[in-house]
């Protein structure tokens, strides 16, 4: 499967609504040969365009634009595009079409301009097409941190200690992690776990040649081990 784009609108966030379905597909700057399986995405100044092409059986979709800024444009041929590979792949994906991004961040980020807790979750559940269940797990995860955040001072840090072991790879996340699928794999996780775990809390206000000695570590969090939970949302 090859990933072909044109235009300003189609760019990074079209590129990886195609690789929630196709996550080894190649990026080509020319359109393959007629037989070949690829993804087409083309923003035009009259047109949106988003076409699939699989075992020879090809789908396609067009629409005006809509009125608004690029950002406007670059969300409705991801929508169009997302819409159409859940049809033809038969995928739904729990988290919907969001992509690089963090879930929790967004939440945390809607709340501080104001957004009620109805709008966070129409956000969710609407804009993204994020399902009920990981929609109340990335909440639960934010309602947890609001209070660490609420008593943050202009000098406090936080330190988020990742876990890189998952079931599967969430199709938003940009961190360096591995899907824990083998024997191999699955043997790293209770020593990663436990020597992260030894480590916290930290003892002591952070100390390096950039931080002062006035700041102070607010916060030392590691998600759940692999083995316990089904994706990652912080």
């Amino acid at each position: 499967m090859q990933i072909v784009l044109h235009g300003a609108a189609a760019g990074y966030e079209a590129e990886h609504t195609a690789r929630i379905f196709y996550p080894a597909a190649e990026l080509s700057q020319t359109l393959p040969d007629d037989t070949a399986d690829l993804v087409l995405a083309v923003a035009h100044r009259y047109l949106l365009l988003v076409l699939v092409r699989q075992n020879g059986t090809t789908t396609w979709v067009q629409q005006r634009p809509p009125q608004g800024d690029a950002r406007t444009q670059e969300y409705a041929l991801c929508r169009m595009l997302y819409t159409m590979l859940c049809g033809v792949t038969g995928i739904r994906p729990p988290w919907g079409m969001m992509t690089g991004v963090r879930p929790v961040r967004i939440i945390h980020d809607l709340r501080a301009e104001g957004k009620t807790e109805e709008e966070i979750e129409q956000r969710f559940l609407q804009h993204f097409d994020c399902t009920p269940r990981r929609f109340a797990m990335a909440k639960s995860i934010a309602d947890l941190q609001r209070p660490v955040l609420e008593r943050a001072q202009p000098m406090d840090c936080g330190v988020y200690a990742g876990i890189p072991f998952c079931p599967s790879r969430c199709s938003y996340c940009s961190f360096v992690s591995r899907t824990v699928g083998d024997k191999s794999s699955r043997a790293l996780v209770a020593p990663t776990w436990t020597a992260c775990a030894r480590s916290l809390p930290l003892p002591a206000p952070l100390r390096t040649p950039h931080t002062s000695a006035s700041k102070r570590c607010i916060s030392a969090a590691a998600p759940p081990p692999a083995s316990t939970r089904s994706s990652c949302a912080s």
